[in-house]
């Protein structure tokens, strides 16, 4: 009798406990979503950009949409029925773009996850937005010289991808790019930040600074005015760290590549020097910030006192080895470089004053205790070439489809063989660089410089070969000039296949006449025709 009023006991309980959890489930369920800080002050009023999932560790994106909040931080507009996580951006600024066409050079914002933070948060509830946690996102916007086939294209949007996880890293989280148009044929190339050229001898360059709107002047820690400009960075059409006419190693994929890609965007958009040449009263030398064994980081285990990759510094010294920037202090490799000149400081102080630099009232870059490996991209990946409910279909410029539905006028690589139709020696022939460009076949066309031969020139009259990028019905025009003998030599005809395309003498040499005719003299002057 005992036990079973007490079974009867026990069973009450637990469907009240039951019961009460469920209670508490469906308060935590059916709590409203809302906007807070760090301090858990409601973001009032707020402008906000959501990405949602459907899991907290879902790999595809349900929806990217900007939102804003009320009063009390509550979403103005209701978030997609399947939306149960999410990750969340407040805007704290957009800078404006310097360049013809463009709106938007980067957002600055808060974020509602860590650096590095893999998961996203539940939709219900306060979702906490803090300033320590900041994230800047580039506008990025390419342009390509010539129409590249879809080869080049997947490996230069894999490149970016992973130019910007290294930013990523060397920022500590802080840094990525966001929304990216890639363009073709030289299209929209004068409001493009990072312009690749048909060039295979071109080495990447960038103007430091160029991401600001107008000329801004500048006077650094060291006493040093400096103006900076709009500009652009410039790469040719692959590089490997030695050369732009490899295309397997220099593949913008590539580790070199793509780690290039990051260090010319810190000249250009982080206004950091190079840090790889020390200035001393005895002239210019090789150097390499902050360790003079930075290039063999990562192939002796003594290199740099055993420090691993992932750690080294500085990437604007070289990037090949590097995966970080130069922190603090003032290592004797540092002294006397570009950056220590120019800035008087490192690469993360001048980070700290990123937007001093840029004449703007608040700094928004942390700068770090220590650095820490990495972070990896995590849930920054998913803001890589977006913009809220863009369509994605557009990322790439389709080709030019004829009445037919098919492409047409594709373009194809096409290889060339130079031989000039002249007696010389090889180390003569070695010497020579022929330049070589193709010409658009329609009226007011394009000269695409393609760049110059490579490759072994041991066979009689051999200047090397060359592969032509982007060729529909181009004309090629190759021109080489032996200026110790005042001879010139050139191929002018159809852009095709070729094992030789022989290079003939011409009969144009190059001077300069003066003849005077008559001359008439006035009280001032003495004039002459």
């Amino acid at each position: 009798m005992f036990a079973a009023s007490l079974f009867r006991m026990f069973s009450i309980l637990s469907t009240l406990l039951v019961l009460l959890s469920a209670v508490v489930v469906s308060r935590q369920i059916s709590r409203p979503l809302r906007f807070v800080d760090q301090d858990g002050a409601a973001l009032a009023n707020a402008r906000l950009r959501i990405v949602c999932f459907h899991s907290p560790d879902a790999m595809t994106v349900l929806a990217d949409r900007w939102i804003n909040t009320d009063a009390f931080g509550l979403p103005v507009s209701a978030l997609p029925a399947a939306c149960s996580h999410l990750a969340a951006l407040q805007l704290q600024h957009t800078q404006p773009a310097g360049k013809p066409g463009r709106t938007t050079a980067y957002h600055v914002f808060s974020s509602s996850f860590a650096p590095g933070a893999v998961s996203a948060l539940p939709a219900t509830g306060d979702i906490a937005l803090r300033a320590e946690w900041p994230l800047v996102l580039f506008d990025v916007a390419v342009s390509v010289e010539w129409q590249p086939d879809a080869t080049f294209l997947q490996e230069l949007h894999a490149g970016l991808r992973a130019a910007s996880a290294y930013l990523y890293d060397l920022s500590e989280g802080q840094l990525a790019f966001g929304a990216l148009r890639i363009t073709t044929d030289g299209a929209n190339w004068a409001s493009a930040d990072l312009r690749f050229r048909a060039a295979n001898d071109y080495r990447p360059s960038a103007h430091i600074g160029g991401i600001v709107v107008e000329p801004q002047s500048y006077i650094a820690p060291s006493g040093q005015r400096v103006t900076f400009a709009p500009g652009d960075v410039l790469f040719g059409r692959y590089w490997s760290g030695r050369s732009a006419a490899d295309a397997v190693r220099g593949a913008w994929d590539q580790p070199n590549a793509y780690r290039t890609i990051a260090h010319e965007w810190g000249h250009y958009a982080l206004f950091l020097y190079d840090s790889y040449r020390q200035t001393t009263a005895s002239g210019t030398r090789e150097t390499y910030c902050t360790c003079q064994d930075l290039p063999l980081v990562g192939r002796s285990t003594s290199a740099c006192a055993g420090i691993a990759a992932s750690a080294a510094a500085s990437a604007m010294s070289y990037h090949y080895s590097a995966s970080e920037f130069w922190l603090e202090g003032a290592p004797p490799a540092c002294v006397g470089t570009d950056q220590a000149r120019l800035h008087g400081a490192s690469d993360w102080a001048t980070l700290a004053r990123w937007s001093a630099i840029q004449g703007l009232p608040e700094e928004w870059l942390r700068l770090p205790a220590a650095l820490d490996v990495g972070p990896a991209p995590g849930l920054v990946d998913h803001f890589f070439g977006t913009t809220p409910a863009i369509d994605m279909s557009a990322l790439f410029l389709p080709l030019v489809a004829n009445a037919g539905g098919v492409a047409a006028d594709i373009p194809r690589s096409v290889p060339i063989a130079l031989t000039v139709d002249a007696e010389l020696s090889t180390p003569e022939r070695l010497a020579l660089a022929p330049q070589v460009y193709t010409l658009s076949s329609t009226a007011g066309g394009r000269a695409v410089y393609q760049g110059t031969s490579h490759g072994t020139r041991t066979a009689s009259q051999s200047l090397g070969t060359l592969d032509l990028l982007g060729i529909r019905n181009e004309r090629l025009h190759v021109q080489l000039d032996r200026f110790g003998s005042d001879e010139r030599y050139s191929y002018r005809g159809a852009a095709r296949a070729a094992d030789s395309l022989q290079l003939t003498a011409e009969s144009w040499r190059p001077a300069l006449i003066f003849s005077r005719s008559s001359c008439q003299a006035s009280a001032r002057s003495l004039l002459c025709f």
